[in-house]
């Protein structure tokens, strides 16, 4: 529970600073799984998954061409996640920051 209460607060600081939040599910369902956790909806940006975009993370042919559609670059970029071997290698393969989040 404490994560999720985290992960909020989290997303509220980053909507009151203007930046923008995405999520990348490896899956699809993204939003009721939010809603299941108890994460609004409307604290993200953009919320996708990962097979629309015609590949799984850490590919870049999914990565970059989902970060240039929400005008983000790398540098501008922390994936936020609790895999390593996903979403942390997501942003070693384009040089973004990742910040893990364990459960």
């Amino acid at each position: 529970q404490p994560i999720r209460k985290n992960i909020v607060q989290l997303l509220h600081e980053c909507n009151q600073k203007g930046l923008q939040t995405i999520l990348l599910s490896d899956y699809g369902c993204a939003e009721e799984k939010l809603k299941a956790l108890g994460i609004p909806l409307a604290d993200f940006n953009y919320i996708t998954d990962a097979p629309s975009w015609g590949a799984l993370k850490p590919q870049t042919s999914l990565l970059i061409p989902l970060l240039e559609h929400c005008n983000a670059t790398p540098q501008t970029t922390l994936f936020v996640g609790d895999r390593d071997d996903k979403d942390g290698a997501s942003a070693r393969a384009i040089g973004a920051q990742f910040m893990h989040v364990a459960h």
